[in-house]
């Protein structure tokens, strides 16, 4: 399937699952209302649908109808939200070790 006929089909599922009107394509599932009990007959849903082995964790970790549907589509440029949290984080991290680095005193070098 691709990408729009996948977002096409899972934002269905989540109107149905959410009870809701409108889902767009960037829309969080949490932020639709979503908890942990809709999100695993999500996963349900989903799995029949689909035809394919859909994880909570998955679930997730694309927690938007475009990114969930660029994954089960194989694109190449789907990257997780809390992928890049995770890689802005580790620049961050890098640059502040750049910035001061740790001055590390040994026991033997002050005597």
């Amino acid at each position: 399937m691709s990408v729009s006929e996948l977002s096409h089909t899972i934002s269905l599922i989540w109107k149905e699952v959410l009870q809701v009107d409108e889902v767009g394509l960037h829309d969080h599932f949490y932020d639709l209302g979503g908890n942990p009990r809709l999100l695993d007959q999500m996963r349900r849903s989903l799995q029949a649908s689909l035809h394919v082995e859909v994880t909570l964790v998955d679930l997730c970790r694309y927690p938007t109808v475009m990114s969930l549907s660029q994954h089960y589509a194989g694109v190449g440029n789907a990257v997780s939200p809390i992928s890049r949290s995770y890689e802005r984080a580790q620049r961050q991290r890098q640059l502040m070790a750049q910035r001061y680095p740790v001055r590390v005193r040994f026991a033997s070098a002050q005597t």
